[in-house]
């Protein structure tokens, strides 16, 4: 909260709105005194929603519906933003430009599993920025992602993706490259790169990794070629 609060970005120009998923900890006490504080700053909760979007995707689908700006910048809770995110992410739209993946990256640390999973995630979001600036993009990341309401609306918002297990960023982005003609880019500036702590443990992280591969089985339907890279790449690894 204090990463968003502070940011170079106007405070008159974006609001910052908080979706507390039925949490059990101080979420909603934590962002009422930022909203006292900060007039851009809006706490609202899925608790009594319809529970029609699968996990993540219920929440941010109230979150994005509420919004009263056309671009959409996204995040984590556990994450940490520059001040210069909202700007950094924001720059990089233009007419022709619907979504904006963000770099994303672990926190260092000391310790055998989170140097991997550093390595790991430095990976990922190079094939991420490559296969963008070629014009072919095929994944990012929750953690650091924007797009345009309209384009969100454009493809039906979640609908299509409502029972996946994530989806609320690859798959999207999916859809928007099957059904639109936006253009999706990589934002590369340093002012826009976020921060995830590793996960502590083996088996915390073989869980992350395993929400994630869930959503392979929809792109056989979304995007046969890339669904075939993925699986070659498994098989010649194993």
């Amino acid at each position: 909260m204090e990463d968003v609060t502070h940011q170079t970005y106007p405070q008159e120009k974006y609001e910052v709105i908080v979706v507390d998923d039925e949490s059990t900890d101080s979420t909603p006490q934590i962002c009422r005194r930022f909203a006292e504080k900060y007039v851009n700053v809006r706490l609202s909760s899925s608790e009594g929603s319809p529970r029609t979007l699968r996990a993540k995707k219920r929440p941010l689908d109230i979150g994005i519906n509420q919004a009263r700006g056309e671009i959409i910048v996204l995040t984590d809770a556990d994450c940490r933003v520059p001040n210069a995110w909202v700007e950094s992410m924001v720059s990089y739209f233009t007419p022709e430009v619907g979504m904006d993946i963000g770099f994303a990256e672990v926190k260092p640390s000391g310790n055998h599993l989170a140097n991997f999973q550093r390595l790991d995630f430095l990976l990922l979001m190079t094939a991420a920025r490559g296969s963008a600036q070629i014009g072919f993009p095929f994944a990012c990341s929750g953690q650091n992602l924007a797009y345009k309401k309209s384009v969100f609306d454009a493809v039906g918002g979640f609908a299509e993706i409502a029972d996946a297990v994530g989806g609320d960023d690859t798959l999207l982005l999916q859809q928007v490259k099957k059904n639109t003609s936006w253009k999706i880019v990589f934002a590369d500036h340093p002012g826009s790169f976020v921060f995830s702590p590793p996960l502590p443990t083996v088996r915390g992280f073989l869980s992350q990794r395993g929400r994630w591969s869930a959503d392979t089985l929809p792109l056989r339907r979304t995007d046969p070629f890339l669904f075939s890279i993925v699986i070659t790449t498994y098989l010649v690894n194993l």
